[in-house]
């Protein structure tokens, strides 16, 4: 987590904070990097309807380093959507349906489901790079809205390299 930039609260997650080739926060994050951040798997059985929210703020090459938001119903095989350029100074907030019509498949009534976002660069010019805050995964059955709040704060440990994982903490039942 990085205290850095902030959108909510005193922490954010940025893009090229661990690895082999970490950077600080305030980049330029590493040339030909793949930095992954995923929450899952969660269950979506049942779901009339899920969605996450979140908060970035993003400075990378223009259509060559991206930013991406996604998610995968078997952990491999990810869909979504990427941002690159820039996102001016200000934090942008982002919606992600689970059922999105541009998706390939629907993340509804799947037993395990992954979000994840995904920061990759090639080897050109460097920025600052991307951070993410404020992660809210809200999933509605039967008309019930369930809630997963995610930290910005992350296991120790973490191998090189290694993806992390968001810590999320259930705010409501029937999650």
């Amino acid at each position: 987590s990085s205290t850095y930039r902030e959108h909510g609260g005193s922490h954010s997650v940025y893009c090229a904070a661990s690895g082999s080739a970490a950077a600080p926060p305030g980049g330029p994050y590493p040339a030909n990097m793949s930095g992954w951040m995923a929450y899952g798997p969660f269950s979506l059985v049942g779901a009339t309807a899920a969605r996450a929210t979140f908060w970035h703020w993003t400075k990378s090459q223009l259509s060559k380093d991206t930013f991406q938001f996604m998610m995968s119903v078997d952990g491999l095989h990810f869909w979504g959507f990427k941002r690159s350029g820039t996102s001016g100074t200000t934090w942008v907030s982002e919606g992600f349906d689970f059922d999105d019509d541009l998706l390939p498949t629907s993340g509804l009534g799947q037993p395990s489901v992954y979000f994840a976002f995904i920061f990759e660069s090639d080897g050109a010019t460097q920025y600052e790079g991307a951070y993410v805050d404020d992660l809210v995964i809200t999933k509605t059955a039967g008309g019930t809205p369930c809630v997963v709040t995610c930290s910005a704060s992350v296991p120790g440990g973490t191998t090189p390299g290694a993806s992390e994982r968001l810590l999320g903490t259930r705010n409501a039942s029937r999650c």
